[in-house]
């Protein structure tokens, strides 16, 4: 067999070694939203964004900081 028909031959073998693991092993609810969460935020790391404690999606240039009266404030050029 040539290189690439063995290696697409080796993906397809791990795949389905994956697929029947899973099948016998499925997650609950919870752990596959819990799991989509984590691949979310993963991804907006990935992509420079940050999500803040109040719900608001911040670009990696943003500043956060203290003010005068023990509140926060942020410096952002580019976030929303």
């Amino acid at each position: 067999m040539t290189t690439l028909i063995k290696y697409h031959h080796k993906v397809t073998t791990e795949k389905m070694k994956s697929v029947a693991y899973w099948q016998q092993h499925p997650i609950s609810h919870d752990e596959c939203l819990n799991q989509f969460k984590r691949l979310r935020e993963q991804r907006l790391a990935r992509e420079s964004i940050l999500k803040g404690e109040d719900g608001h999606l911040y670009f990696i240039d943003t500043i956060i900081f203290k003010t005068g009266t023990g509140g926060y404030n942020t410096y952002h050029s580019l976030s929303p």
